[in-house]
C-alpha cells in the first residue's frame, strides 16, 4: 500500500494493528467492520475499535456492549463527533469527553533532527516495535516513545512522553523525527497516531495531518 492511496478507514485499521503491537497486546481480531482487542487491563478487559469514519457504527452492537458486565472500551473513528457521541450515549456507552484525532504523515517528508546538546538518543527495534529514549549525561530520562511497524507498511507512534522539566525544549519533535527515520529504515513509508489535545499542535507543526476525529467511550462496567 502507498500512503496516498490509503483511505481514512484503511489508515485506522493499520493504526489498530500497530497500537496493539506497541502495547504488547495480542493481534486484534476482525469482526465484520470492527476490530476487537483484549488488553485485559484494570477497567478495560476488551476494546471495540471501529475504523471507518464514513460508516455509522452498529447500534445493536453498541447496545450489547452497553448492557454487558464485561469492562469494555469503544474507540470510534468519525467525521461527526456530536452524532457519534449521541449514539454511544443512547446505547449505554459513555463518551469520555476528551477530543482526539487520527493523524498521519508521509515519513519521507521529514527533515533530520538534531539531538539537544548534552543528550544522547537510542533507538532499539524488537519484535516489530521501535523504542526510543533520550537521556542526559547523568542518565536522566528526558523523552521516550515508540513506533510499531504495521503489516501495510506503516508505523504507529505511541506513548511519546517528554518528562517534566524537559518540556518545550524540542525533545518531543526530536523523538518523533528519530523514530520516523528508524521506521523508514525498517521499511515503513507512512506514520500514524492518535493525538490528544496536548500533542495535536506539535504533530501538526512537524507535517502530520488530521484524517478524522476519534471518540473514546466506556460502558458502565468499565467505569466501576
Amino acid at each position: 500500500m502507498t500512503f496516498s492511496s490509503l483511505s481514512a478507514a484503511q489508515r485506522c485499521a493499520e493504526w489498530v494493528y500497530g497500537w496493539c503491537a506497541s502495547r504488547g497486546f495480542d493481534a486484534p481480531q476482525q469482526a465484520g467492520d470492527a476490530f476487537w482487542s483484549y488488553p485485559n487491563e484494570d477497567g478495560r478487559e476488551r476494546e471495540l475499535l471501529w475504523p471507518d469514519p464514513v460508516s455509522v457504527i452498529d447500534a445493536d452492537l453498541l447496545a450489547t456492549i452497553g448492557a454487558s458486565s464485561r469492562p469494555t472500551w469503544v474507540t470510534v473513528a468519525t467525521h461527526d463527533v456530536s452524532s457519534t457521541q449521541g449514539l454511544l450515549a443512547e446505547r449505554g456507552v459513555v463518551p469520555a469527553g476528551w477530543p482526539e484525532w487520527l493523524m498521519s504523515t508521509d515519513l519521507g517528508l521529514h527533515d533530520e533532527a538534531v539531538c539537544p546538546d548534552g543528550f544522547t538518543a537510542t533507538i532499539e527495534l524488537r519484535d516489530g516495535v521501535l523504542t526510543g529514549e533520550v537521556r542526559g549525561l547523568a542518565n536522566e530520562l528526558a523523552c521516550s516513545g515508540r513506533m510499531a511497524l504495521t503489516p501495510g507498511g506503516g508505523a504507529v507512534a505511541d506513548r511519546i512522553v517528554t518528562e517534566e522539566g524537559f518540556r518545550r525544549r524540542g525533545f518531543g519533535r526530536f523523538m518523533m523525527t528519530e523514530l520516523g527515520t528508524a521506521a523508514q529504515a525498517a521499511g515503513a513509508s507512512y506514520g500514524l497516531l492518535i493525538a490528544s489535545v496536548e500533542g495535536h499542535a506539535l504533530y501538526e507543526a512537524i507535517n502530520w495531518t488530521s484524517d478524522c476525529d476519534v471518540v473514546v467511550a466506556r460502558n458502565t462496567a468499565a467505569m466501576a
